[in-house]
């Protein structure tokens, strides 16, 4: 015990730091280094440059004629239109406007808008799918949903006079009309124009689509002639038309049309 004392009493004076020697430690060191820092400052002054206050040039704009706008996205919506093509809610507004300055052909804008909805792993197709379903009212989610699955199932010809019958529910719903086929089309036209107004690139969108419905897919029929590479309300649902002519072209074209009468609707 008493070695144990012993011990811890020499390490302490081992390790005594007299307070006097501590001090005039500091002084001096603090003296030496003064002068060191006095240096390092001045040379620090000496990198220090006068920035000159740098004017930048004021950016200007192009000024945008709304009118010839207008004007060419008009023609381009009548031009994809008229095979059956029209701008929905999830297509890329540029690429639609690209595509209406490509070959004038049914082939062509076919294969690019068809593209368009598979690339990506199908991107746009399911883009389009969720706005569907996700705006539909709620008796008629699941009537989206089973139609989506059979479409990827497979089962092309069961999808598309159910597409169809849903555009009429899409036209009708919220105007509480009673009227069928064309006189459906001109109430729903009368409505879309009380609210986004005769002019401006919001009615040129929709007044393609009313265009397209009214001299396209519910375009009159004869029956008794050959059938048109658009489809016709009439011919499909009223079991007038081929269904081993329809593709997934097709239903796209429909999926586009309830996606943007959803979209103006709302």
């Amino acid at each position: 015990m008493d070695s144990e004392k012993t011990r811890k009493d020499e390490l302490k004076k081992t390790f005594k730091i007299d307070q006097g020697a501590l001090g005039e430690f500091q002084r001096v060191y603090l003296s030496s280094i003064a002068p060191m820092q006095d240096a390092i400052r001045k040379l620090a002054e000496s990198f220090r440059v006068n920035i000159p206050k740098i004017e930048f040039p004021k950016i200007q704009f192009p000024k945008i004629d709304l009118g010839e706008f207008t004007k060419n996205l008009e023609e381009e919506c009548k031009s994809n239109a008229k095979y059956g093509w029209c701008l929905s809610s999830e297509m890329p507004f540029g690429a639609y406007r690209e595509i209406a300055r490509t070959d004038d052909t049914q082939e062509v804008r076919d294969q690019l808008f068809v593209k368009m909805f598979e690339e990506d792993g199908f991107r746009l197709y399911n883009d389009e799918k969720r706005f569907i379903i996700s705006s539909s009212s709620e008796e008629w989610r699941d009537f989206y949903i089973e139609c989506f699955q059979a479409f990827e199932g497979g089962m092309l010809k069961a999808v598309i006079p159910s597409l169809i019958s849903a555009i009429e529910h899409e036209l009708a719903s919220g105007i509480e009309s009673g009227e069928i086929g064309k006189k459906l089309i001109r109430n729903a036209q009368q409505s879309f124009e009380s609210k986004w107004g005769p002019t401006g690139f919001v009615y040129v969108m929709g007044a393609s689509v009313i265009s397209l419905l009214e001299n396209g897919l519910f375009r009159g029929d004869d029956f008794s002639k050959p059938r048109q590479p658009l489809l016709n309300r009439n011919r499909v649902l009223h079991g007038r038309d081929n269904p081993s002519e329809w593709r997934n072209t097709d239903v796209y074209k429909l999926i586009t049309i309830i996606s943007a009468i959803q979209m103006f609707r709302d």
